[in-house]
C-alpha cells in the first residue's frame, strides 16, 4: 500500500492503482482495512487520472467498510477530502446511500449546513 500511495504522490496513477490492486488481491479478501486503505489510495489516483466515477466507486466501497471498521480522525480527513472532491450535494447522496450513513450523521449534518439545508447555530 505504501508504494502505491506513494506512487500516487509520484503523479503515476495506472502504477498506483496496479500496486494497490495487487495488495487488496493478495491480503483484502480477510481484511478489511487492506480493502479500506486500498480504497482510499485507488480513489485518489483515478481522481488525479481523470475517471470520476471510479472515484465514486471507491468512495462507495470506503463507505461500505465503515460500519465494520469504524472512523479513525484520518478517516474523517479522508472523508473531508472525498467531500471536496465531490462536492457536498453528491458526497451527501453516496453518504446517504451507504450503509454508513447513520455513522456519518455529524459530517452529513456538516455537509447540509454548507448545502443551506440545515440552519447555521448562532
Amino acid at each position: 500500500m505504501n508504494k502505491g500511495a506513494a506512487l500516487g504522490e509520484l503523479n503515476r496513477p495506472q502504477d498506483a492503482l496496479e500496486a494497490c490492486d495487487e495488495v487488496v488481491r493478495r491480503f483484502g479478501k480477510s481484511e478489511a482495512s487492506v480493502q479500506l486503505r486500498g480504497h482510499v489510495i485507488r480513489a485518489t489516483a483515478v481522481l488525479a487520472a481523470g475517471d470520476r466515477s471510479a472515484y465514486e466507486h471507491d468512495v462507495e466501497a470506503v463507505l461500505a467498510l465503515l460500519p465494520e471498521l469504524g472512523i479513525s480522525r484520518e478517516g474523517i480527513r479522508v472523508l473531508m477530502d472525498f467531500s471536496v472532491d465531490l462536492g457536498p450535494q453528491r458526497m451527501r447522496e453516496i453518504i446517504q446511500a451507504s450503509p454508513a450513513a447513520r455513522l456519518l450523521l455529524p459530517l452529513t449534518t456538516a455537509l447540509e449546513r454548507e448545502l443551506g439545508h440545515e440552519p447555521v447555530p448562532s
